[in-house]
């Protein structure tokens, strides 16, 4: 596997082994081996810094990554923004997570999407209190990729100014009611309720040439 020169037994210019750490693994609880444990996974992780790469120990049948997670970190009012911050910078650095994702596409045969479906249902089951607190931001993220989900409307709906704003509609139908009823359309904030107080802020709106006041609702307005 590829590694830095200090410590290492070189094999060829592109494979090295790594002897002391294979026996440093098994055996050596004494300080010196400790020391030298560290040099070189210090070494180690440098060299992986300096050239872009992930390296891998294989020791017997298993193979191993070395992986730099930090232990501590300045103090921070939002010390989970900051986690997920380093998680995303270190997975754009070394792909770790796209790589534990293809892992487990290829271990049961399907896509990535299969894999995801599969991981996200253990985590859901053995964490389901996370998955909670994540699925509203999980939720907004996929309504920016493929749009928010169609709404359900009532079945008496009526779309007056030619969109499927229920609350905007509903309100302007009881204006209409209103007009037939009493002639006019002079609601009044304390006698009509939610209507009066919904058609004071639409006269704001229109004073003020507001946004919130398309054209057609404009029309809508002035041919009552």
């Amino acid at each position: 596997v590829p590694g830095p020169t200090p410590f290492l037994q070189r094999v060829d210019p592109h494979k090295q082994t790594f002897p002391h750490l294979k026996e440093m693994s098994a055996n050596g609880t004494d300080r010196d081996a400790e020391h030298r444990r560290q040099d070189i996974l210090t070494e180690l992780l440098q060299w992986d810094k300096q050239n872009g790469i992930n390296t891998e120990a294989k020791m017997g049948s298993w193979r191993y990554q070395l992986l730099c997670i930090p232990l501590s970190r300045k103090n921070t009012s939002n010390k989970r923004e900051m986690d997920n911050q380093y998680f995303r910078k270190y997975n754009n650095a070394t792909k770790v997570f796209d790589k534990f994702i293809d892992a487990w596409a290829k271990n049961c045969d399907g896509t990535q999407e299969d894999a995801a479906n599969m991981i996200l249902f253990n985590l859901a089951n053995r964490f389901p209190q996370c998955y909670v607190k994540n699925f509203q931001m999980a939720t907004k993220k996929h309504e920016k990729m493929v749009g928010p989900p169609p709404v359900e409307l009532p079945p008496d709906f009526v779309s007056y100014d030619g969109t499927n704003d229920i609350k905007w509609n509903t309100r302007y139908a009881e204006l209409v009611k209103y007009q037939e009823e009493n002639g006019d359309c002079k609601v009044m904030c304390d006698n009509n309720g939610p209507l009066g107080k919904w058609v004071s802020r639409q006269r704001s709106a229109k004073t003020q040439n507001s946004k919130i006041l398309s054209d057609k609702r404009v029309e809508l307005f002035d041919n009552l």
